[in-house]
């Protein structure tokens, strides 16, 4: 019986090694496999890092020139907008100024008045600027103290001081040959 049990024993042991082997050998497999899978995923992960590379040394300096423009864009625009402002603000004190000088002197404002009946919206305009500023009352019209000659109503303030002077050295002469 004691044969019995070692061949039977040796039949175990002969099943477990060969159970053991296969094993083993699907071990080896996988480790293979998986040793083949890891090499492909490290090849492409990196031809994936090249390529990523690839486009940041192209994307990264454009991204840095475009940026670059806007924040040349940003200044010049706050630039912009400060002289306009600028401009404006000295513009409005001339013209301001300009304004009541013209309304000091009659002669000057019947002329300017007279100009600027041929140009509608340019009149509202500074009517509107002139009200802003407290220059003239709202809802007041600035009334020509005279009615200008329709004769010489067309000619400008340095054609009729040509005009003026004519006239003054023709009577002049007119005298003097009396």
């Amino acid at each position: 019986m004691s044969n019995k049990f070692e061949s039977n024993d040796d039949f175990k042991s002969n099943a477990q090694h060969q159970a053991e082997s296969k094993v083993q050998q699907a071990v080896a497999e996988a480790s293979t496999a998986f040793g083949a899978e890891r090499e492909h995923t490290q090849r492409l992960e990196s031809r994936n890092q090249v390529e990523y590379i690839g486009s940041c040394l192209i994307t990264r300096p454009l991204r840095a020139a475009f940026d670059v423009l806007l924040r040349v864009r940003t200044i010049f625009s706050g630039i912009l907008s400060t002289v306009k402002h600028g401009i404006g603000g000295l513009l409005s004190f001339f013209l301001g100024r300009l304004i009541n000088f013209a309304l000091c002197r009659p002669t000057l404002k019947a002329w300017a008045l007279a100009l600027l009946c041929r140009c509608p919206t340019l009149e509202a305009w500074l009517c509107k600027f002139a009200i802003e500023r407290g220059m003239i009352v709202g809802g007041t019209r600035v009334q020509l103290p005279y009615e200008p000659s329709t004769k010489f109503s067309m000619l400008t303030p340095g054609a009729l001081k040509i005009y003026a002077d004519l006239k003054a050295a023709i009577e002049r002469h007119n005298e003097e040959g009396k």
